[in-house]
């Protein structure tokens, strides 16, 4: 098992709460990042409480909000992988979801659920600019314009002690 399938598990499920809640809403990378970051946020086991080394702990603050660097690797640079994701759920639930463990597939499930229904409505700017409601995000984007930088990592303590204003 490697992160990826974490990832894809953690997708699968985001989506299946977004075909009951808005299905005419197209899920959309944004949506997934931003969702990961609140949902981290919300269930800190996803930062530190997964097993095996694979958490979801690597992650950037940059201009549009906080991002899972390996995830947006993911879905940013394999082709065709994000259309494959959200198109061929069957292929999650038939292969990977047999390879992760009973407590880490609850943790990211219970995860998507602790997002709130309010959020599942809700369009990708109104996601960016939720996310730029948490000190982590704003404290690290800070220190990216002061180095100069692009991107400036988030630690994870800071997303653990995170909160929105």
């Amino acid at each position: 098992m490697e992160k990826r399938d974490l990832f894809f598990y953690f997708v699968l499920n985001l989506k299946k709460n977004y075909d009951i809640i808005n299905p005419e809403l197209e899920l959309n990378r944004y949506h997934i990042l931003k969702m990961l970051f609140i949902a981290t946020v919300k269930e800190n086991k996803l930062l530190n409480g997964l097993g095996d080394g694979l958490n979801f702990d690597n992650f950037y603050a940059l201009p549009k909000g906080p991002v899972e660097s390996d995830c947006y690797n993911y879905i940013y640079n394999t082709p065709g992988i994000f259309e494959n994701i959200i198109k061929n759920t069957e292929y999650i639930e038939n292969q990977i979801e047999n390879e992760i463990d009973e407590d880490t597939k609850r943790i990211i499930k219970e995860s998507t659920l602790k997002l709130g229904y309010h959020l599942y409505e809700k369009d990708d700017d109104y996601l960016i600019e939720y996310t730029h409601t948490f000190e982590s995000w704003k404290n690290a984007w800070l220190k990216a314009k002061i180095y100069g930088k692009k991107a400036f990592y988030i630690e994870p303590n800071d997303i653990i002690n995170d909160r929105a204003y």
